[in-house]
């Protein structure tokens, strides 16, 4: 079946699957385009996963990077592509605890409000929630097999448990969700279901 053009952001803590997802859905449509957040980060960012010196740095060069994409996001849906964002502007909304400064909190969170309120939201929201013991047992297995240096750490995985919780905040509605992706379709999916693709097809094609 194939659908009008539309953006969809697929979001979660790390090694919730985000990208496994794109990567799959791109192979069993044609007219889907996927967007990814991409492994090979300038240093300042990778070191900001270790140490907090550059990690408002960070916040803004993936800000921009997710901006780009979206902007692409919108010509090629307009073209009748179907655009699966792997995270989107909205997805620094979950990191602010890692800013130990307040008013750098401050700062971003009224970065992603501004954005919000200049672009239109995404047509769809999937948002992925597996156990933490699979988040784990990932993270542990891409440590070991890519260039993710900064997850090898033991301390590591506060970081993702800590994100995965304000995912759960924001789509389970503990927060209010409408100030920033008003009229978005919105459906919490598990990356290790057997029926994740056929589900996230339904989902794609009813938004």
């Amino acid at each position: 079946m194939k659908t009008d053009g539309k953006i969809i952001a697929i979001v979660g803590a790390q090694a919730s699957g985000k990208t496994t997802l794109v990567r799959n859905l791109t192979k069993v449509r044609p007219e889907i385009k996927g967007f990814y957040e991409g492994e090979n980060f300038p240093k300042f960012v990778t070191d900001a996963f270790v140490s907090n010196e550059f990690r408002l740095r960070s916040f803004i060069y993936f800000h921009n990077h997710w901006i780009k994409q979206y902007i692409e996001a919108e010509t090629q849906y307009k073209n009748g592509l179907v655009c699966l964002l792997d995270t989107f502007w909205l997805t620094n909304l979950f990191y602010l605890d890692t800013l130990k400064d307040k008013n750098d909190q401050l700062l971003i969170f009224d970065l992603i409000r501004s954005t919000a309120q200049l672009f239109p939201p995404p047509h769809g929201i999937i948002f992925l929630n597996d156990d933490i013991t699979i988040m784990e047992k990932r993270i542990y297995n891409r440590s070991r097999q890519g260039n993710r240096d900064w997850e090898k750490r033991s301390q590591w995985l506060s970081e993702p448990m800590m994100v995965k919780q304000r995912h759960e905040d924001l789509f389970q509605e503990k927060i209010n969700f409408d100030v920033f992706v008003e009229n978005s379709k919105v459906i919490e999916l598990k990356s290790s279901s057997p029926h994740l693709i056929d589900k996230s097809l339904e989902f794609i094609d009813d938004c």
